[in-house]
C-alpha cells in the first residue's frame, strides 16, 4: 500500500484516462479516502480498493482502449498465445489483457501501467 500512496499522481492520471474511456460510466467524481477510491455521482457511491481497480478487466479495457499489440491474427479472444515449445512468442488476444497480465506480474504495477499508457516512466 505504501507504493500506492507514493504514486497518487500516477494513479490519478490512470483513473482519469480510464474514466474518459468509459470506466465507471455514470460516475462523475472520485476521491481517495483511507487507501480506497470513492466514486460518486449524485446519491450514487461506489468504493473500491486500489488493487480491485488496477486488476479489474473493465478498468484494463478502458485504460488500454487505444492500445495495440501486433498479432498475426486480429481480435482473438479469450487470451491465446502462439507458443514455441514452452515459450510464448506472440500474444494473440486483447491488448488490454496483455497489459493486465504484465501489470499483475510486475513488481510495480502502477509504474508498468503508467509507462504503457503514457509512454514515459513515473
Amino acid at each position: 500500500m505504501s507504493e500506492v500512496l507514493g504514486q497518487l499522481d500516477e494513479l490519478e492520471a490512470l483513473l482519469l484516462k480510464a474514466m474518459q474511456n468509459g470506466y465507471m460510466d455514470g460516475m462523475d467524481s472520485y476521491s481517495f479516502v483511507d487507501g480506497k477510491v470513492h466514486f460518486g455521482s449524485g446519491d450514487r457511491v461506489a468504493v473500491l480498493s486500489v488493487q480491485d481497480i488496477l486488476f479489474n478487466h473493465r478498468f484494463a479495457r478502458a485504460l488500454f482502449k487505444d492500445s495495440k499489440i501486433p498479432t498475426e491474427l486480429e481480435g482473438i479472444t479469450p487470451i491465446l498465445g502462439l507458443y514455441q515449445g514452452d515459450r510464448r512468442i506472440k500474444f494473440l488476444g486483447e491488448p488490454a489483457m496483455f497489459h493486465l497480465q504484465n501489470a499483475v506480474v510486475s513488481e510495480f504495477p502502477i509504474d508498468y501501467m503508467y509507462k504503457a499508457v503514457f509512454g514515459k516512466d513515473t
